[in-house]
């Protein structure tokens, strides 16, 4: 009964995020809208981040003691100043361990 269950809420599961594409394929936006649309993905992971490191145990902690705080400061200075990406997260990392 339960591999029914699950098969049933993944085919609806993919129905309906895989529909929405395969039909908006047909359709032309405006170049302003396609340009818009490119931050909708950096926005969102900018909210996703920003709740993650300022709200801990359900309180807003934007205090450096707070270690995620300084990590995430480091992280994005480093963004700023061009480094790789990837130096950018191992040194966020460190400062996270670093403060903890």
């Amino acid at each position: 009964m339960d591999i029914w269950l699950i098969s049933g809420m993944a085919l609806l599961t993919f129905a309906t995020r895989y529909l929405p594409f395969a039909l908006a394929q047909q359709f032309v936006f405006a170049s302003r809208w396609q340009s818009l649309s490119s931050y909708i993905s950096i926005a969102m992971l900018s909210a996703i981040t920003a709740k993650t490191t300022l709200v801990r145990e359900q309180q807003l902690q934007p205090v450096l003691t707070n270690p995620l705080l300084p990590a995430a400061l480091i992280t994005l200075l480093c963004a700023v100043a061009g480094l790789p990406r990837g130096l950018s997260f191992m040194l966020g990392l460190l400062v996270f361990l670093l403060c903890r």
